[in-house]
């Protein structure tokens, strides 16, 4: 598990110029991967790679160079494996910032439909549906 910010301050307030590099070996070894994260979620919500393929579309063979942390998945698919999922908006939100990408934003209005639908229990075919009467783009076909 991933330390909280106020404790590696704290830490590194403490720290030694001689045990600065054995701090940062350690740092990279307990840094939580998107694949690891991927495969927590799956097992919180009792899904496997064969049904997660059918939720998002990803094949298989693909989800699992994701699950290796060997391939990165697009921003919609990250957010279509949490929809999928069940996921919640601080879950999908650091699913996107282990595969890079930004979270959610209620500022942007294609993020805002996306959060409307998690706040309101939508599957990806509803959010969809809503980004489309709203004109703006695609979920589960164009790039985002």
């Amino acid at each position: 598990m991933e330390k909280k910010t106020t404790e590696l301050n704290n830490e590194l307030g403490g720290l030694k110029k001689t045990d600065l590099s054995r701090w940062l070996k350690d740092r990279k070894k307990e840094k939580t991967t998107f694949g690891q994260y991927l495969q927590d979620l799956c097992e919180k919500y009792g899904t496997n790679a064969s049904r997660l393929s059918d939720i998002s579309g990803v094949s298989r063979a693909h989800l699992y160079n994701v699950k290796n942390d060997q391939k990165v998945l697009s921003r919609k698919k990250v957010i279509q494996i949490g929809i999928g999922l069940g996921a919640t908006k601080e879950e999908i939100d650091k699913l996107l910032k282990y595969a890079g990408h930004k979270e959610l934003y209620p500022r942007k209005i294609w993020d805002s439909i996306i959060i409307y639908g998690l706040n309101n229990k939508l599957n990806s075919y509803q959010i969809n549906e809503l980004l489309l009467e709203n004109d703006e783009g695609d979920l589960l076909n164009a790039e985002k």
